[in-house]
């Protein structure tokens, strides 16, 4: 029985010294701002009103914009400006 009990302790404060390890990883590795991920188009824009600037995108596609977050973020990119 008392052998048990060892390997039971054991394993119990390995258990504990894991959920540390982890929780000290996690808050390591936390960022404080997304990242954008660097990615180089073309892409063909043309003026659509001569007085406040608007350009319009031509047909190549969307332009997708690509970062990194911690996964408990919320927060969504609204406006881009170049």
């Amino acid at each position: 029985m008392d052998k048990n009990k060892k390997i039971m302790k054991t394993g119990l404060i390995l258990i504990g010294v894991t959920l540390l390890l982890n929780i000290c990883t996690i808050l390591f590795l936390r960022i404080k701002e997304p990242v954008f991920l660097h990615h180089y188009y073309e892409h063909k824009m043309y003026l659509q009103n001569e007085n406040n600037l608007f350009y319009s995108v031509g047909l190549d596609g969307p332009i997708k914009l690509q970062y990194v977050t911690n996964i408990t973020d919320d927060k969504q990119v609204i406006g881009i400006t170049f």
